[in-house]
Order: structure tokens, then C-alpha cells, then sequence
């Protein structure tokens, strides 16, 4: 009986299945409905730059990336390796500063292994690779990609066990001080040409970016540094072509994760990088979603801690979806919601506080909630 059915209708009935899986185990019945139900199966899949996924994403991009619409790309980043001494070195320092973990030493030992091995991470699952990754993203060999969802994944949260991340004057290289201080264009390429995990991010970028078919973006776990990348004309351009952008921050998964999202580094990126190479640079967009750190203070300036949200009142002129997470609400936000309400069709805060003032006699007060909601009423809402 299904076989008389039409291609068409198999691809409904496909569509209506729950699960990816079901769909998987429906198209391996039939020859007929494999080829039939190629695009539904292969609209969506996941790559990495992992080598041992390099054959088999090499074969499915080349047999059918044409149907792929989605790409779920997994990038992986490692630290560069650390030499024994280094890893003495390291070790020293961090006991110094109170950021040892325990005193039977186990944790200096399993740095100085690591080191021994001939590098700072787990590899049994083989070195990153890059060029078929960077072909999938360009579009080379999947030139029908709509939507990219991209999570960085950084080995052992950027901790410094034997491997180092980045040069900070306290020699630790790594955790806490990924972002410690706000970086120029200068600075980026500096740490581009000596870290492996930064070079990795700034060509996974520049492939993203060469991509004009992309309209929809979802960065997970974004690393608060930016790139070289997001310096170049095909940057702004690709940004002025998405509709929908979703953004993820990194941070806030243990305390020394905690600590880092204070630093100037974390808070330059959140109030004024993020704005100048990204929103900035929005034209096109429907809808955005911002996910701060759930311990972050994203929107609250507390003495010297904090970022105002800084999305742009005159950006994104199209928008009708906002979503926020984990953020509290400031004044720059309320001119932000205000300035698009001829727009804005749906407006979701979620996990969001009011950024109540410490000192109120040395700060400007943000609004509460009664002022948050009735300033956007006041400017009659489209919503």
C-alpha cells in the first residue's frame, strides 16, 4: 500500500513522525522511500570539527548535501599544550593565588600526565580538523543551509590543566582569564597567531561569514573574545542578511566560570563588542534571543560590576520577536523595547530581575517593573 503513495504524501507522512529517528528507520525500509524521503532525513544534521567524524560527514555532505537545510555544528577548542615545566610553572602559580584544589596534589599530578602525553587534553577522539568543516559552512558541499546552530565546547571549560588558553600577567592561562581584559583588533590577531583554539574560532567564523544563504543563527556557549573575523566587510554583510539570531554566553558552570564573567574582559565584550560588531550591524533581523549567564549581571551595574545591555535602540528596525534570558532590565533596555513597539509582536523576559541600585544617591536608578511595563505601554505598543 505505501508504495503506491506519492512522493509528496510520504514526505507529510514523514514530516509527522516525532522524532529524527523515526524518520531514519522509515526511509531504511524501502529503496524507494530512502530516495523519496532523503530531503526530510537529511534537512537537518550534525557536524563537528572532531577527526574521527571527518569521513563520515565528508560522505553524507557529498551523497546529500543538497537537502541539508540545518547544520548543528559542534566546535570543539582546545588549549595549546603544556611542556613539563610549564606545567610545574602553572602548577606553582595557581597554589600561589589560593586556586589549588585540594593538598594531596592529585590535580598537579594529573597535569603533569597530561603534559607527559604530548598534549593538554583527552584526544581519543583525534585532533580537530578543519577543511571539510569550513567547506559544509561556506556552503561548498551544502549550499542550501537556512539555519546554523553553533556551540563552541571548550575542553575542561577552559581550565588550565596542562594546557594553557591564553597569556595573563598571574601565569595561570586559562579559566578566569580568558577574557580579562577588553581586547582591540590587535589583540585578537595576537592571540589568533599564538593559540590554537582562538585560530580555530576565527575560521570557523570566516566560513560562517561567507555564507549568503544563511538567514538563521544559534550560537551556544559563545566565548566572550572576539575575532578577527567579525572585523571584515563579509562580517557586517552577513549579519545584515540574518532574520533570526539567538546568542548563548559562555560562563557560569563552576565558580572560577563565576569569577570570569566579572572580569573587564567579559563585561567590554557584553556592553560594547557585542554591539559594535553585531547588533550594530543587524538590519534584517525578525527576531532575537539573548541567554546572559545565569549568575551574570547582564543589565545591572553593581559599584564596578556589570554591563549595560546593549542591543540599540535604532538597530534591528524590523524586529518582531524579543527574548530575553537571565538578564535584568536597565534603562538602555526600556529605550530598546520602547523604540520597537510600532514592531515588536511578542516580548519574553525569562529569569529576568529588576536592577535594583545599591547606592541609589551615586547611580542612575533603572526602572522596576512597574516602569519597565508601563513605559512600554506608553509608547503604544504594536504587541
Amino acid at each position: 500500500m505505501i508504495d503506491k503513495l506519492s512522493v509528496d504524501i510520504l514526505i507529510s507522512v514523514a514530516d509527522l513522525l516525532p522524532a529524527a529517528s523515526d524518520r531514519c528507520d522509515l526511509s531504511a525500509t524501502r529503496r524507494h522511500l530512502r530516495i523519496a524521503l532523503a530531503p526530510s532525513v537529511f534537512h537537518s544534521v550534525r557536524a563537528t570539527n572532531i577527526e574521527q567524524d571527518r569521513a563520515a560527514i565528508a560522505a553524507l555532505s557529498a551523497a546529500h548535501g543538497q537537502h541539508i537545510r540545518h547544520i548543528r555544528f559542534q566546535c570543539m577548542l582546545h588549549g595549546n599544550p603544556l611542556e613539563s615545566s610549564e606545567v610545574e610553572e602553572n602548577t606553582d602559580s595557581r597554589a600561589r593565588d589560593g586556586l589549588e584544589c585540594g593538598d594531596d596534589g592529585r590535580r598537579s599530578e594529573e597535569r603533569r600526565d597530561l603534559s607527559a602525553s604530548g598534549h593538554g587534553y583527552d584526544n581519543s577522539q583525534g585532533p580537530i580538523f578543519e577543511f571539510v568543516a569550513t567547506d559544509i559552512l561556506l556552503g561548498k558541499i551544502a549550499p542550501n543551509i537556512r539555519a546554523l546552530t553553533l556551540e563552541f565546547v571548550a575542553d575542561q571549560e577552559f581550565e588550565p590543566d596542562g594546557c594553557k588558553w591564553v597569556d595573563d600577567h598571574h601565569g595561570i592561562g586559562g579559566s578566569i582569564y580568558i577574557s580579562a581584559e577588553a581586547e582591540s583588533l590587535e589583540d585578537a590577531a595576537i592571540a589568533e597567531k599564538n593559540f590554537e583554539w582562538r585560530r580555530v574560532m576565527a575560521n570557523i567564523w570566516r566560513a560562517v561569514a561567507s555564507n549568503l544563504t544563511i538567514r538563521s543563527l544559534t550560537v551556544r556557549s559563545l566565548p566572550p573574545n572576539i575575532t578577527t573575523t567579525w572585523h571584515r566587510p563579509e562580517w557586517a554583510v552577513f549579519v545584515g542578511q540574518l532574520e533570526h539570531l539567538a546568542l548563548e554566553m559562555w560562563g557560569g558552570k563552576s565558580d572560577s566560570d563565576f569569577c570570569s564573567i566579572t572580569t573587564n574582559g567579559y563585561q567590554d565584550f557584553l556592553s560594547r563588542q557585542l554591539k559594535t560588531l553585531i547588533f550594530d550591524h543587524a538590519h534584517s533581523l525578525l527576531s532575537l534571543g539573548f541567554v546572559s549567564n545565569e549568575f551574570g549581571t547582564y543589565g545591572g551595574t553593581f559599584i564596578d560590576v556589570g554591563a549595560e545591555t546593549a542591543f540599540g535602540s535604532s538597530n534591528m528596525p524590523r524586529l518582531l520577536k524579543f527574548r530575553a534570558e537571565n538578564c535584568f532590565f536597565d534603562a538602555p533596555l526600556l529605550e530598546f523595547l520602547r523604540s520597537h513597539t510600532s514592531t515588536l509582536e511578542t516580548i519574553h523576559l525569562v529569569n529576568c530581575m529588576a536592577a535594583v541600585s545599591l547606592f541609589p544617591e551615586m547611580e542612575e536608578p533603572n526602572p522596576t517593573w512597574k516602569g519597565l511595563f508601563g513605559g512600554i505601554l506608553g509608547a503604544e505598543p504594536h504587541i
